[in-house]
């Protein structure tokens, strides 16, 4: 799951991590940035320094996480160019939605899409 959030302090994140990830989880891996301080009070959090050129410490990694933000940075820049703060939150859905299902083939990723769509985006909705 990837949600867009307005701000990136420690209250946000926090709130954020205990929102969606699972209390039974066995670990939370993050960068260094100041917001995932609390994060360790509830769980086991790893953090990874790369400002120390850290890429790995010990079984905490955060590379899934920047595979998939390069992903869609590089699906805002090739294929949509330019994204409005307003529909972001449905750019980051979508790029999730590929990155979760990345090893199905296209024709199945196709079939994902017509049987189980949860209906569709009217243009009076999307520029509401």
């Amino acid at each position: 799951m990837a949600l867009v959030v307005k701000n990136t302090d420690t209250a946000t994140l926090d709130g954020f991590a205990h929102a969606v990830v699972s209390p039974a989880a066995n670990s939370v891996s993050t960068n260094e940035h100041s917001g995932y301080r609390n994060i360790g009070r509830t769980f086991n959090h790893g953090v990874v320094r790369h400002s120390a050129g850290e890429y790995r410490n010990g079984v905490f990694h955060t590379n899934s996480i920047a595979g998939f933000w390069s992903l869609l940075k590089r699906q805002i820049i090739g294929i949509h160019h330019h994204v409005s703060p307003k529909h972001l939150h449905r750019y980051v859905a979508e790029s999730a939605w590929r990155f979760n299902l990345h090893q199905m083939s296209e024709g199945e990723r196709v079939n994902e899409i017509m049987f189980d769509g949860n209906g569709h985006l009217r243009y009076k909705d999307l520029i509401a």
